[in-house]
């Protein structure tokens, strides 16, 4: 196999644990020697093992001798200690001859370290520097380079551009397939976002309905003064401290308090609204790489308003139903000229619905 198919080889297998790895970053891994694969593996799932050691583990499952061979991996080994032991430890063990690097660790922390540790035990270390391994992670490296997650737009909406009918039912406006396809969506981060007011007029659960396999996401609701009740389905089978409640000064002391009183997480920022950039930094501490955005118009146009958008995925179905429930309600420019500018980067089709997806 020639060298680029290997690295072919090794993103394939990364992307296999899509909707499962969050937080943690998708690596593949493959070992080579005598010009043939001999063991593979991808990082599953947070706190199992990483792809580097499932990869060993396959190619001692096979019989193979790993002295002297090569292990191509798409993100730089782990080199410290956490849920499971250093990745570089297992490398160095069993004596690999050399390591290909796709891209370096975007945390400054771990950034370049295995590479010195490798090259100090007489390992030969290569980093391809490939943008197509950097590209992998995206949303784990939103946190790493700008101290805050990565955060994801998402709404769905008629032909004429309205999330609901007037009379606000928005049950169903796109098809079955765009929903499962949303739910693939939800699954590639580990927070999802919504208003207070879509909490009560949709009175949505948040989760992700494909298997029983992908991890549930942290369910974040913006409330500045604290006072729904949260008796819905947003409670329902999940974890009290998987439901994250952002509240503003408005907030009364009593009502906070009877949100931590049932194990919520509670953010307060300044102001008389909940402040993004304070909630998304506060996220970011909490361990959160990504969010999904799933609100209504206002808070979908206060984050374009805040700047705070890197990508967009808009369901689009063949109806009309007029009125003015637009997904953006907010003035972000005066002229067309100044517009946030969209890179579309996928376009597909279910059924009758077309799903529209762009960079900012």
């Amino acid at each position: 196999m020639t060298e680029e198919a290997l690295w072919q080889r090794a993103i394939e297998l990364a992307k296999k644990a899509e909707l499962t790895c969050a937080p943690n970053p998708m690596v593949g891994a493959v070992i080579v020697k005598g010009g043939k694969i001999i063991g593979e593996g991808y990082h599953q799932v947070a706190g199992c093992d990483h792809a580097e050691i499932r990869a060993i583990k396959d190619a001692k499952k096979k019989g193979h001798d790993l002295k002297g061979a090569t292990i191509y991996v798409t993100l730089e080994p782990c080199s410290t200690y956490g849920r499971t032991p250093p990745c570089t430890k297992a490398i160095i063990e069993n004596k690999f001859a050399a390591v290909k690097i796709g891209t370096i660790d975007p945390n400054p922390k771990h950034a370049g370290r295995a590479v010195k540790i490798l090259t100090d035990a007489g390992i030969k270390v290569t980093v391809a520097d490939r943008s197509d391994c950097k590209e992998l992670n995206e949303v784990f490296n939103a946190r790493m380079d700008w101290g805050r997650p990565f955060i994801h737009l998402k709404w769905a909406m008629s032909l004429d551009g309205k999330l609901a009918a007037e009379s606000g039912d928005a049950k169903w406006i796109s098809n079955e397939k765009s929903r499962h396809e949303a739910h693939k969506l939800r699954a590639k981060y580990n927070a999802v976002l919504v208003g207070s007011k879509t909490v009560e007029a949709d009175d949505p659960s948040l989760s992700i309905r494909l298997s029983k396999k992908e991890r549930q996401p942290y369910k974040i609701v913006l409330d500045s003064e604290a006072k729904l009740s949260y008796t819905g389905r947003l409670t329902k089978n999940t974890p009290s401290e998987k439901i994250i409640i952002a509240v503003s000064q408005k907030a009364k002391a009593e009502n906070i308090k009877k949100l931590r009183d049932r194990g919520f997480t509670v953010i307060k920022t300044k102001g008389e609204r909940v402040s993004l950039k304070e909630l998304m930094k506060a996220l970011a501490k909490l361990g959160i790489s990504g969010v999904l955005v799933e609100g209504g118009s206002e808070t979908l146009s206060s984050f374009l308003k805040a700047k705070l958008a890197d990508k967009l995925t808009v369901f689009i179905a063949p109806k009309l139903l007029g009125g003015t429930r637009s997904p953006i309600t907010q003035v972000l420019c005066q002229t067309p000229k100044k517009s946030p500018k969209i890179v579309w980067t996928t376009i597909k089709k279910f059924d009758d619905d077309f799903m529209l997806e762009g960079e900012f």
